[in-house]
């Protein structure tokens, strides 16, 4: 199967925020569970859709695109809340907005 760009940018954006995840567990579990599901059903959905007809592929690319945004936002809580440094999240704010920007094209 030919590399699918989006898969492989979702991927990355999983691996980014793994190191970020961790450290958010440290002071809120809660958090960090719902930024690992969130983070994880990014690729997942993606990957579910791709070969599905084109209204199921839609509806699993726009689940996608909530769970990316998901992740974006609950990774800025936790430097509003202070557990994360903003440089800390910055790798996982650019892949994400790719991915957000790649799934709007794959949707629109």
């Amino acid at each position: 199967m030919p590399t699918f760009e989006v898969l492989v940018v979702a991927h990355a954006l999983v691996r980014a925020a793994r190191d970020p995840i961790d450290r958010v567990r440290l002071r809120d579990a809660d958090l960090a569970r719902q930024l690992a599901k969130a983070a994880a059903s990014v690729p997942g959905n993606i990957n579910e859709g791709r070969e599905l007809p084109v209204r199921s592929k839609l509806h699993h690319y726009r689940v996608s695109a909530g769970s990316n945004r998901e992740v974006a936002s609950h990774m800025q809580s936790a430097v509003d809340l202070g557990y994360l440094e903003q440089a800390e999240i910055a790798e996982v704010l650019v892949l994400s907005d790719r991915v957000a920007a790649m799934l709007y094209r794959l949707t629109h």
